[in-house]
């Protein structure tokens, strides 16, 4: 087996992913809790200075193999060709009883100084570029975290969460432990299970648009369509206007049978404040309106699948003609 690299330079908008990198392949090694504590030492980007990096790179490890050095975000700091030669000089001296760790949290392009330097001392320095998986990405992420934890999740409920998280790594990571939990790692999360528990990162967003369909405020319901489109895949997005309509259609059908609000959110596998908004919405739609608009959206759904029309034009026009 070779020596392992000196520095490790980590870049990237996944800070979950960089952390658990830090955290299974180098602090792990360190052994106990305590005695990783010992060997790991932590400088911020805008405070270190270089007598401090090279006193804590070149002090020896306790009872271990190696220490660990992280360097959060230093690059913002070194702005001057001669800050970047002492800094790379300084590097080039690490002991190979050190991992100094240069934790990025933006994605450095393939000309940058540093990248530069690391390409010509491959060996002692490893680069990994660590982004937010989007999409199917991310959804392949969560069945990817829920079997290292031993438990399952069906494809259809990974896709869901993977919309509802917003592409946060770190929120999918509790979301995926927690649903684990709930279902005790007997059987796999089902899409069901994720709706009961996990409430979507931008559900206040569509639950204004909404608000604004049934006020028939088309410019408000627009507007905050494009603002949620900037964020999300028009896909994904559709499929939460879906679900909301689905709710609200529900909602109606129990209020004029007469069912109480708690067992409302137990049918809906909801939660009570959820409940509430939805009976607040549903006043603004008589149950025909909501049963001819659920069954558009299961129009555009097949004309979105067939190719008949793109998702982002057929949304605008669905929330423009609802709200008009």
């Amino acid at each position: 087996m070779g020596t392992p690299p000196t520095v490790y330079l980590l870049h990237g908008d996944d800070e979950h992913g960089i952390a658990q990198f830090i955290q299974n392949k180098l602090l792990a090694r360190l052994g106990e809790e305590s005695n990783a504590q010992m060997n790991t030492t932590r400088l911020e980007g805008g405070r270190f200075t270089f007598g401090e990096l090279e006193n804590a790179v070149r002090a020896s490890p306790f009872l271990a193999a190696r220490r660990v050095v992280i360097l959060q975000n230093p690059l913002v700091h070194l702005k001057r060709k001669e800050e970047q030669r002492k800094f790379t000089a300084l590097l080039e001296q690490i002991p190979p009883t050190t991992a100094l760790v240069i934790a990025e949290t933006r994605l450095l392009k393939g000309s940058h100084w540093l990248l530069k330097w690391a390409r010509s001392r491959e060996g002692t320095v490893m680069v990994r570029a660590v982004q937010l998986p989007k999409g199917a990405a991310l959804a392949a992420w969560i069945r990817a975290r829920a079997k290292e934890q031993g438990g399952k999740f069906t494809p259809e409920a990974a896709a869901y969460l993977a919309t509802l998280v917003a592409d946060d790594t770190r929120r999918a990571a509790n979301e995926v432990d927690k649903l684990l939990a709930y279902v005790n790692f007997s059987r796999a999360v089902e899409v069901d299970d994720v709706a009961a528990l996990t409430p979507a990162a931008d559900q206040g967003d569509v639950f204004k648009m909404v608000d604004a369909i049934g006020n028939r405020n088309g410019k408000v319901a627009l507007e905050m369509l494009h603002q949620l489109l900037a964020e999300r895949e028009p896909l994904s997005l559709f499929g939460m206007i879906v679900r909301q309509f689905r709710l609200l259609l529900l909602t109606k059908e129990m209020q004029a049978a007469n069912t109480p609000p708690q067992q409302m959110a137990a049918a809906l596998k909801t939660r009570d404040f959820v409940v509430r908004k939805l009976l607040g919405q549903a006043r603004n739609f008589d149950l025909a309106t909501l049963e001819a608009i659920y069954e558009r959206l299961a129009e555009i759904d097949e004309e979105i699948k067939t190719g008949k029309v793109e998702a982002e034009i057929a949304l605008d026009t669905l929330i423009a003609g609802l709200a008009g």
